[in-house]
C-alpha cells in the first residue's frame, strides 16, 4: 500500500478536504504520481455516474480526475497538497455527524442561534453535552441540528468529559463538552430542510434526536446546498483586550486629544486566545476565572457572562523577537480586567505571582 508522504494514510483511499467552505476530493492517481495527496474542487474535476453509486458514493463520483480519465498525466492545474492543509486552514474530513440541539436546553430557534453565534465561540468553540452520544474521529463535519432543520456546522476535534458535572443556571448537570476545531464554526441563516437532505441522500428519512452518521461521500453535496442558499456566517469573536500604553513624544498636550496606544497583537490573535481558553477549561474542570485573583464572571453576572475573560501575556513583549513562536498555554493567561490594568501598571509588568502576593498582603 502506497503511503502518502505527510500524512502517511493511504494514496489509493480518496480523502475530502474542506478548505474555505469549498469542497475538494483526492485524485488517488495524482496523488500516486506526487507521492501526496493531490485535490481538486469536487464535483466539478470528477463528474458522477450512477453505476458508481454505493451506500459510501452516494453521488457516483468517479475515483479519478476527468483530465486523468483523459490519459493525460498529472497534477494538473488549481491543485491542492495535503502538505499546505494547515497553513490555508483547511481541513480533511473524516466523517458527517448530525447533533441535535433538543428544546430542553434550546427553547427557541433565537436560543439555538444565540448559542452558536455567541456562546460556543465564546466559549473556547465547546458544547456541553448532559450525555455523551457523539462517538466520532478527529476531523467530522458536525451539523447543528435544530427545529427539524439543520442551522450550522463545525468541525469536531474531541471529547472531554469532566472530573466533576457543572451545572448551568438551565439547572442541567453538563458531564463534558464536545470541543470544536477554532474558527470553523458556521451558522446558516438559510437552513438546510429534510427536503434539502432528502434530495441529496435517497436512505434519510427524517432528522429527529438521533445523532445519525452519514458517509464522507455527501460532503460535496451538502456543501452545494449550502453554497445555494448563500453560505454561512461566522462569528464575530468577542475578544477583550487591554491596550498598552506606548512612550509618547514630549511637548504640550491639547485637552482632548486622543492618547496613543497600541495593542498587544498575541494577545489579540484569535487563535492563540482559544488555545488558552480551552487549556483552562480543562484544567479547572470546564470553568474559566482569572488565574489570579479566581473573579469568575459566570458566578458574579451569570452564564451568558462565563466566557468573558481577559487574555494576559506573561512574556514582556519588548523581549519578544520575530522568531518568537507563542505558546497559549505557557504564555498566556485568563486574568479578569482589574488584575489586566494591575499587570500594566508598570513596566516591565507585574508578574502574576507579583498581584497575588498583593492580593495576600491586602486582606
Amino acid at each position: 500500500m502506497e503511503t502518502c508522504i505527510n500524512c502517511k494514510k493511504s494514496i489509493s483511499d480518496a480523502k475530502f478536504l474542506l478548505l474555505n467552505n469549498t469542497v475538494y476530493k483526492s485524485c488517488p492517481k495524482c496523488s500516486a504520481v506526487a507521492k501526496k495527496h493531490i485535490f481538486y474542487k469536487c464535483p466539478d474535476a470528477f463528474g458522477q455516474t450512477e453505476k458508481r453509486i454505493t451506500a459510501n458514493n452516494p453521488m457516483g463520483l468517479q475515483s479519478y480526475c476527468s483530465n486523468c480519465r483523459s490519459e493525460k498525466e498529472g497534477p494538473f492545474e488549481n491543485v491542492v497538497s495535503c502538505d499546505n492543509i494547515a497553513d490555508m486552514e483547511g481541513y480533511i474530513i473524516n466523517e458527517v455527524r448530525f447533533l441535535p440541539m433538543g428544546s430542553s436546553v434550546f427553547p427557541s430557534y433565537e436560543d439555538a442561534k444565540e448559542f452558536i453565534m455567541n456562546t460556543m465561540p465564546n466559549r473556547g468553540d465547546t458544547f456541553y453535552y448532559i450525555n455523551s452520544k457523539m462517538n466520532c474521529p478527529e476531523n467530522t463535519i458536525v451539523l447543528f441540528q435544530f427545529g427539524g432543520k439543520l442551522i450550522g456546522y463545525a468541525v469536531y476535534s474531541n471529547t472531554v468529559e469532566l472530573d466533576k458535572p457543572v451545572e448551568f443556571e438551565d439547572g442541567n448537570l453538563y458531564k463534558g463538552y464536545y470541543q470544536f476545531v477554532p474558527g470553523s464554526i458556521t451558522f446558516l441563516d438559510n437552513p438546510i430542510t429534510k427536503e434539502d437532505f432528502a434530495g441529496i441522500d435517497s436512505s434519510f428519512k427524517s432528522f429527529g434526536q438521533s445523532y445519525q452518521k452519514k458517509p464522507v461521500g455527501l460532503l460535496p453535496a451538502i456543501f452545494g446546498i449550502i453554497s445555494g442558499k448563500g453560505g454561512g456566517i461566522k462569528p464575530s469573536v468577542y475578544d477583550v483586550t487591554l491596550p498598552e500604553e506606548i512612550e509618547e513624544s514630549t511637548g504640550n498636550l491639547v485637552e482632548g486629544l486622543k492618547k496613543q496606544v497600541t495593542v498587544n497583537a498575541y494577545e489579540r490573535n484569535p487563535k492563540a486566545r482559544r488555545a488558552c481558553v480551552n487549556h483552562y477549561l480543562k484544567k479547572n474542570n470546564g470553568k474559566l476565572k482569572c488565574e489570579i485573583c479566581g473573579f469568575d464572571f459566570g458566578e458574579v453576572y451569570g452564564d451568558e457572562f462565563k466566557s468573558k475573560i481577559h487574555i494576559h501575556h506573561k512574556v514582556e513583549i519588548s523581549s519578544i523577537g520575530a522568531e518568537y513562536k507563542i505558546d497559549p498555554t505557557k504564555d498566556l493567561i485568563p486574568i479578569c480586567p482589574n488584575c489586566h490594568l494591575i499587570a500594566h501598571s508598570k513596566k516591565p509588568a507585574y508578574t502574576p505571582d507579583e498581584i497575588r502576593a498583593m492580593i495576600r498582603r491586602n486582606r
